[in-house]
Formats: C-alpha cells, structure tokens, sequence
C-alpha cells in the first residue's frame, strides 16, 4: 500500500498489476443527505494504491483512517468509484468490502471512501428504512 495527497499522479498498474486497485478516502468534510443521495462536502482527499482486492480488509481500512490521524473507529461509508447512481454504503463486514471490490469496473479500480466523523449527526446515527424495497438513508439530522 502507497500513501498519497495528490490526485495529479495516478498509478500505472502493469499487465502483473492489473487486479490492484486504488481507495480515494474523502476525509475531514461533512456526509450527508441531498434527495435521497448521499453527499460529502469539504475536507480533502487522500489516496491509497497498489491494494490487493485477496488482501483487503476493514482492518486495513482502519489503519488508513488512522494514517490520516482519525480514529480507527470512525465509520467508513464505500462504493466503486463511478457508481454515482449508487449510494456508498457504510462496511459492516469484510464480505460487503469484497462485494465492492469486485463491483468495480476493469478500467477505472478505484473505491471511493468516505469518513463519517460526526458521531452525533452523521449518517451513521441514523437507522436505514427500506422504501419500495430499497434500502436508502431517507433522513439527516441538521449539522
């Protein structure tokens, strides 16, 4: 695994490579709800490459939110970069972190992960409800 702040420079995965991928963690800002869809404001942006989708883990995903000087038990909520459609979900098991992996597409391995730092507030307080039999986050509590 490889720490980086910058989103210039984007690895090159080889032909040996090509099963890695990249976390891009959206650290320090605000998640919330817009409609229905789940958005992060402010904060930045802090990129993990070279993962191992045989090796990754919630425990590996808690030591990059400690790297970034966040508790490890702060709330991670994922989903395969480019799935704007899709709401991130908030990982409560390896087998969800795996299902995402696996999800993304060949051309772009990249998960977008957000941190949820607000205990209080956050979405992470607030119960799931299943609408027309989806699942989805259908309220906030105010900043």
């Amino acid at each position: 695994m490889k720490h980086r702040k910058s989103s210039h420079v984007w690895p090159i995965y080889g032909p040996s490579e090509q099963n890695l991928f990249t976390c891009e963690v959206h650290h320090g800002g605000i998640i919330y709800t817009d409609h229905r869809t789940i958005r992060y404001t402010g904060g930045n942006k802090a990129y993990f490459d070279y993962l191992d989708p045989d090796e990754i883990s919630l425990i590996e995903l808690a030591t990059m939110v400690e790297k970034l000087g966040y508790s490890k038990e702060t709330p991670i909520w994922c989903r395969a970069q480019g799935e704007k459609n899709i709401n991130p979900k908030l990982l409560g098991s390896d087998q969800e972190l795996m299902t995402m992996v696996n999800q993304m597409k060949k051309k772009k391995r990249v998960l977008e992960c957000m941190l949820d730092h607000n205990e209080n507030n956050g979405l992470s307080a607030i119960q799931d409800e299943t609408l027309h039999g989806r699942n989805e986050v259908v309220s906030l509590i105010p900043p």
